[in-house]
């Protein structure tokens, strides 16, 4: 972490043992970090962080076993964060909440091409 104001690092961790691409979200309002990362063995994980003591993780979760790195997004108005894999065809939704376990899972949307990149589109651009 870095305080933008001191212009200097606050606190880090190894957020995942794996060697491949990790990537960290703020989700909104909660009190905690989110980090998406691959184990050793190339497992897919979701891990929790107290932003305020990096020493120990909040919370884990073993997501399955694949290549490509998850793209993380998070919708602050359902609590909903999205995950797509990098060449998955699909994308996997979970249910953030404030108390342990923090995640639960809710659905996945699969598709008959794998995913290139994957983005939010805000609201106002939908016309529902």
């Amino acid at each position: 972490l870095i305080d933008p104001r001191a212009n200097a690092e606050v606190s880090s961790v190894q957020a995942h043992e794996g060697t491949k691409s990790s990537r960290v979200i703020f989700p909104g309002k909660k009190d905690y970090i989110l980090t998406v990362g691959f184990s050793k063995t190339s497992e897919r994980q979701i891990h929790f962080w107290d932003p305020r003591n990096l020493s120990t993780r909040m919370s884990a979760m073993e997501v399955d076993v694949s290549s490509g790195a998850f793209i993380p997004q998070y919708d602050e108005d359902s609590g909903l964060l999205f995950l797509a894999g990098k060449g998955d065809a699909a994308v996997k939704y979970f249910e953030l909440v404030d108390e342990a376990p923090y995640i639960y899972h809710v659905s996945d949307y699969r598709a008959k091409d794998p995913q290139k990149g994957f983005c939010m589109l805000p609201k106002r651009a939908v016309d529902v």
